[in-house]
């Protein structure tokens, strides 16, 4: 190249490495750093990459601590991640401050207070109902102030229900259940129902279940039907009566079959009495006629009408208990039963097998029989 005098210059010109234009961008490295298109009329046939550390500090040597600097920034900023500004930066910027971490009781406390609406007040009374009832608890309970202190120490925003409440939501809730048992023994035509009274600290009861098959599953189907307590002395009579009224009071009267019972003597009068008697056929034409007081039956029959019980069934598992018990006993005092019993246990020893047999049964009893 020559200038106005026509002597020849030499400009030093840096060399520029370029590429063709491609869809990806190139990543600097830690040797080069990005600048500007040097020929923008032609960038849409190359695109700068960048320039050599070489080239721009033998060309642009007053540019080359800028050049320098850029460089430092650009390493350091690939080697650390980004960081959250400080409060004061963002305070100098006018920004807003970044959030403070919250201390331990505070973060305790609003806890808390999230936990306290995970129940909801119906749950909580649902949930003390249930309690109640299976636990056998007395109404007074929901009055003492340590169970207060207890429900709302686990639910801080919810209340307890007063006594006449609770005595209402299980009344309630009794009523449903009585209604639902109606229901289930109304589509049956069958029902076996059982019976006990007992005395526990001064005070007697009567217990009454009820049983019947589930026509379209063919499953057994059991429930308590009551638990009442029973005033006076539970004589027959009064067995009868409150047996007949459970069995009024869920329409179930004219469809038990029978009626289970252990072997009290209070309970076999009772259906002795009131209990319609299974009766036999015993036509026979060859047999002679018999004459019957009339009076006495007519008699029997107007008693038998103050209270209509089902035909009575005695408990099998107590009649055999009885049979091992107190029958065994009284055996043992008869003579006919001793001879038996001495001239069959003398012939033991002369068999190993009888031998055998005989220890049997003397652990399935824990006696001896000899």
């Amino acid at each position: 190249m020559s200038n106005e005098d026509g002597d020849s210059v030499t400009e030093d010109i840096s060399i520029l490495e370029v590429e063709h234009c491609e869809d990806e961008e190139p990543e600097p490295t830690n040797e080069n750093v990005n600048v500007g298109h040097p020929w923008p009329y032609l960038s849409d046939m190359f695109a700068i990459k960048s320039i050599s550390k070489t080239n721009a500090k033998r060309v642009h040597q007053h540019k080359l601590s800028a050049f320098n600097k850029l460089c430092d920034e650009a390493k350091t900023k690939r080697k650390m991640p980004s960081r959250k500004r400080s409060n004061s930066d963002a305070r100098d910027s006018g920004g807003p401050s970044a959030p403070k971490q919250q201390k331990l009781d505070a973060v305790l406390s609003s806890q808390v207070k999230y936990n306290a609406n995970l129940v909801t007040q119906a749950q909580v009374d649902d949930l003390l109902i249930k309690f109640m009832t299976e636990a056998l608890m007395p109404f007074s309970l929901v009055e003492q102030p340590a169970f207060k202190e207890f429900v709302l120490g686990l639910q801080p925003n919810r209340s307890v229900m007063c006594r006449a409440t609770v005595v209402r939501r299980i009344s309630d809730k009794a009523s449903l259940v009585k209604k639902n048992l109606k229901e289930a023994m109304d589509k049956v035509e069958h029902v076996a129902t059982t019976t006990d009274c007992w005395s526990a600290h001064g005070r007697s009861f009567i217990g009454v279940t009820g049983h019947w098959i589930d026509p379209e599953t063919l499953e057994r189907k059991s429930c308590v039907l009551a638990c009442r307590r029973l005033k006076g002395k539970h004589t027959y009579d009064v067995l009868a009566s409150q047996l007949e009224d459970i069995h009024t009071e869920f329409e179930i009267r004219s469809k038990v079959s029978k009626t289970t019972t252990d072997n009290g003597s209070n309970f076999v009068k009772a259906f002795s009495v009131f209990a319609e008697q299974e009766q036999e056929n015993h036509d026979d034409p060859d047999k002679d006629c018999q004459f019957e007081d009339v009076f006495d039956d007519l008699t029997q029959a107007s008693a038998g009408l103050e209270y209509q019980l089902p035909p009575h069934q005695r408990c099998a598992a107590h009649t055999l208990n009885l049979i091992s018990t107190s029958d065994a006993e009284k055996a043992e005092a008869d003579g006919n039963y001793k001879r038996l019993s001495r001239s069959t246990l003398q012939s033991v020893p002369a068999s190993g097998i009888r031998a055998s047999a005989l220890f049997k049964l003397q652990k399935w009893l824990k006696r001896s029989v000899a």
